[in-house]
This record gives C-alpha cells, sequence and structure tokens, in this order.
C-alpha cells in the first residue's frame, strides 16, 4: 500500500542519527526482499545492483554516525559485503561489474 510506505519514509530532511536508522531499516526491508527475488544464479546483474544499494545504504546512514570506530565499521562492512560479492563472480563475464564494485 502506497499510503503505508509513505508513512514510513518521511518528506522532511533527514537531521540525526535515529532518523537515517529509522529509513536505513525501511530500506533494508526491501533491499532483503529483492535479494530474496534476483539470485546470483539467474539474475546476475539485478542482484549485484541489489547488493549495491545495500552498500549505498550503509553508506548514507555512515554520514549520520557521530561515532568514528561505528563509521568504520559500518564502512568495513559495505567493504566485505561488496568484495564477498566480487570473489562470487566469474571475472571473464562480469569484469565491468567486478570494477564497478572494486572502484
Amino acid at each position: 500500500d502506497v499510503c503505508d510506505l509513505e508513512r514510513r519514509v518521511p518528506a522532511c530532511l533527514v537531521r540525526t542519527f535515529d532518523s537515517a536508522r529509522s529509513l536505513y531499516l525501511t530500506g533494508l526491508h526491501h533491499v532483503e526482499s529483492a535479494k530474496s527475488y534476483y539470485s546470483l544464479d539467474g539474475h546476475v546483474s539485478d542482484y549485484v545492483d541489489v547488493v549495491q544499494q545495500h552498500s549505498q545504504l550503509f553508506k548514507l546512514l555512515a554520514s549520520f554516525e557521530n561515532d568514528l570506530d561505528r563509521k568504520c565499521k559500518m564502512h568495513k562492512r559495505r567493504i566485505d559485503m561488496l568484495e564477498e560479492l566480487v570473489g562470487q563472480l566469474n571475472r571473464q563475464f562480469y569484469l565491468q561489474l567486478c570494477r564497478q564494485m572494486i572502484f
């Protein structure tokens, strides 16, 4: 339902970590739903795009974190997520996607 989505995603600027975390969790729900639909076996490009969006959610959430240690852990989690995916892809066929995630 669109109204339900509108209630969960406010139209105002996010200014605090707690507000950003709330939006992150909403986005994460949709990312996990997409990951369950797209598989690495059948929809490689779509699955890679979903994982990159998950990484982008972490990046945006980290920008609201004041604690440097926690911020670094969030970025480390992004790196691990993308490196794991690059390791699963055949570079002969998906070289461009691998390059996107490495850089």
